[in-house]
Order: structure tokens, then C-alpha cells, then sequence
């Protein structure tokens, strides 16, 4: 289970997160700092917690650059957080494609996520899609679920 905190302070709350099931998490680099977040994900791994750093449209790689080498995966936010339903932003593409060519793990896109652009963010080098939207407001989520997979 994969707890994607989109809230400010997130160590305040993993533990609870963590004891309600979750096995993975992904962080807002923007809420935290990337020296408290190594210094966390030592007890974090102890405990078999998969880690995970996400980051808005306008946040740089640089910002997480210096924490790529202790996750499990990236999520590269292709819409600002706040409601599902938004447009993908395809400015954002360059950047999966730039975080591609520095690391060789999971890249997770989430935002606007269809067709259209799942075929391009899995271009640019991601690997995972968060299709929320899409999905649940198909007229046939299996169906559009089987389409998604062989893209």
C-alpha cells in the first residue's frame, strides 16, 4: 500500500500511516528537507518501508538529486496536487526524460494521465502511471486498465 502524503511535516506522520498498513511512501520534497529525509529513511527501511520522493511541475531535479541513490522510486507530479481531473502538463516531459538518464529505477508520472499521455510520459521513461481519474470515471475501467497496459 502506497501512501502518497501531500501534507506538510510528513514524519509527524508515518508511523501512523505505517501502523494503519502502508508499506510504501512517497514525500513531497517541497515539505521537507532533503538532509532530514536521509537521516529519516534509515529507520524507515528498517522497518521494510519502500520510499518514495515526489515532485510538482515546477520543483527542478536538482532538488532531489541528492536523495535519488536511498529511494525506490521517483513520482513525478504532472499536474499540481489538489483534485483529480486536471490536464497533463506536457512541459513536464523533459523532466522525466532528464531523471531517466540518472536513474534506473521506478518512475512514477500522476496527473492527467490518459491515452494520449501515458504513451508519452512512457517515452520520456516512466514505468509506473497513476490514472486515477481516467480510470474511475470510465465507462469500462477494465477495460481501459487492459488498453493502459499495452501501451
Amino acid at each position: 500500500l502506497d501512501v502518497h502524503l501531500m501534507i506538510e511535516n510528513p514524519f509527524n506522520w508515518v508511523d501512523k500511516f505505517i501502523a494503519s498498513g502502508a508499506d510504501m511512501l512517497t514525500l513531497h520534497i517541497e515539505t521537507i528537507k532533503p538532509r532530514i529525509f536521509r537521516q529519516k529513511a534509515r529507520r524507515l527501511r528498517s522497518k521494510g518501508i519502500k520510499l518514495g520522493i515526489s515532485l510538482n511541475p515546477n520543483t527542478p531535479l536538482s532538488r532531489i538529486q541528492s536523495v535519488l541513490d536511498i529511494l525506490d522510486f521517483v513520482l513525478v507530479m504532472t499536474v499540481y496536487p489538489g483534485f483529480g481531473g486536471q490536464n497533463f502538463m506536457a512541459s513536464v516531459l523533459p523532466k522525466v526524460k532528464a531523471l531517466r538518464k540518472i536513474y534506473n529505477k521506478d518512475i512514477a508520472v500522476d496527473g492527467g494521465i490518459n491515452d494520449a499521455a501515458a504513451r508519452k510520459v512512457i517515452t520520456a521513461g516512466a514505468n509506473i502511471l497513476n490514472c486515477g481519474t481516467y480510470i474511475f470515471k470510465s465507462p469500462n475501467p477494465g477495460k481501459t486498465i487492459r488498453r493502459l497496459k499495452c501501451l
